[in-house]
């Protein structure tokens, strides 16, 4: 549904993207995740026809953006992160004012004003002055706006900034159920925002793609055949990381914590080719420990984003 391909976009001398490439599919609602200045909200731009990249390919819904860009711009829904509202308008105003720069027709658009209305919870405020509202509903105006026309597709960027918790529940909760339908592609610099409601993760830094996919498969990367466990041991005679120091296939062994008198919790990096959990039953039969704990380690999302920046920086 949205495929990128050698995308560069340049500012004078500053290069705000550089050779990006990925693809979203239909109905899958995927993350544009990094730091502030990552080149997000640029990207997100050029997608909805704000101003072209400098190189490269955008197919939207097979359509080339370069070439039929009016006709992309009809598929396409997109919400600023700084809600464009006139706050001087009533909410029914402002939707049926979006509705018409949309070339939604006089008979369909009270039906479908007051159906988008419903599923962005603006129901009860339509008859109210937009600069009067809470960040929220604004916030819920603006996706209301992005919708109006039924799009193909949703640029979302940064649809939660400056929200209260339960406002931002609300809010994911509003995207989450447009999966499925819509392909939905966000920009976003908080963490649990992608956990929470994307499928796919792209992650740009200073331009640049680091890495893309899901969690699973970015752990996957980081880890390069390598596999980590946690372990807690008890054993009365000491020696347990020399022992394991001096066995093949083990690369790493950190010593946490001490848990209790002769009982201490390990990290264990292994290689991939040996069979580790039953390695370790062995050696704890034969020095006579008794393994209270042993379970595989997996990257949160925070730290996998630290470590993909991390790698890239010293890149």
């Amino acid at each position: 549904m949205i495929e990128v391909t050698s995308v560069n976009k340049h500012f004078g001398s500053i290069s705000a993207l550089k050779d990006v490439s990925f693809r979203v599919e239909k109905g899958e609602i995927a993350g544009l995740l990094g730091r502030n200045g990552a080149g997000k909200t640029t990207m997100l731009r050029i997608l909805a026809s704000f101003f072209p990249p400098s190189e490269g390919q955008i197919r939207i819904a097979g359509l080339n953006l370069e070439t039929d860009s009016l006709a992309v711009r009809k598929r396409i829904g997109y919400f600023l992160e700084k809600t464009p509202v006139y706050k001087e308008m009533r909410v029914a105003d402002f939707l049926e004012f979006a509705a018409r720069l949309k070339g939604i027709s006089n008979k369909d658009r009270k039906k479908i004003i007051t159906g988008i209305a419903d599923v962005c919870g603006l129901g009860e405020v339509l008859h109210r002055i937009t600069g009067n509202l809470s960040k929220g509903y604004r916030t819920r105006i603006g996706l209301a706006q992005a919708l109006i026309g039924n799009p193909d597709i949703l640029l979302l960027d940064e649809p939660t900034v400056g929200l209260d918790p339960e406002q931002i529940i609300e809010i994911r909760d509003l995207i989450k159920g447009l999966a499925g339908r819509t392909t939905i592609l966000l920009s976003t610099h908080i963490l649990p925002e992608v956990s929470q409601l994307c499928s796919k993760i792209i992650v740009l830094d200073k331009g640049t793609i680091v890495a893309a996919g899901n969690s699973q498969n970015l752990n996957a990367f980081l880890q390069q055949g390598d596999n980590s466990f946690s372990t807690i041991i008890e054993s009365p005679n000491g020696q347990v990381v020399e022992i394991l120091n001096a066995t093949p296939g083990i690369l790493n062994v950190q010593l946490k914590k001490s848990v209790a008198p002769s009982v201490s919790h390990f990290l264990i990096d292994t290689s991939e080719e040996i069979d580790f959990p039953a390695i370790l039953c062995a050696m704890a039969f034969q020095n006579r420990w008794i393994l209270r704990e042993i379970r595989p380690v997996k990257m949160n999302l925070e730290e996998i984003f630290v470590e993909l920046i991390r790698k890239e920086t010293l890149h």
